[in-house]
């Protein structure tokens, strides 16, 4: 059940409380990893064709803010379309 950000109750102390589950997994999601859930082509190993990369000295800091500012292609395909 999706419930409305008022009813939400977080525990302070979630670190501790997935911690043993995750055993030390938790990490941040890499640029090219945001920019393939927001449906760019970023090519896999041996394809072909036009796909998406960040320059060598972009940090991952900034693949964030350039992708944040970002909107997945398919969404603003159907924007288009009803607009």
């Amino acid at each position: 059940k999706l419930q409305a950000p008022e009813e939400r109750q977080f525990d302070g102390q979630w670190a501790e409380t997935i911690g043993p589950m995750l055993h030390g997994k938790l990490r941040y999601f890499s640029g090219l990893e945001i920019a393939r859930i927001f449906g760019f082509p970023v090519a896999s190993v041996g394809s072909d064709g036009w796909s998406f990369s960040f320059p060598p000295d972009c940090t991952m800091k900034q693949q964030w803010k350039l992708l944040g500012n970002s909107i997945n292609v398919h969404v603003a395909a159907k924007l288009c379309e009803v607009a």
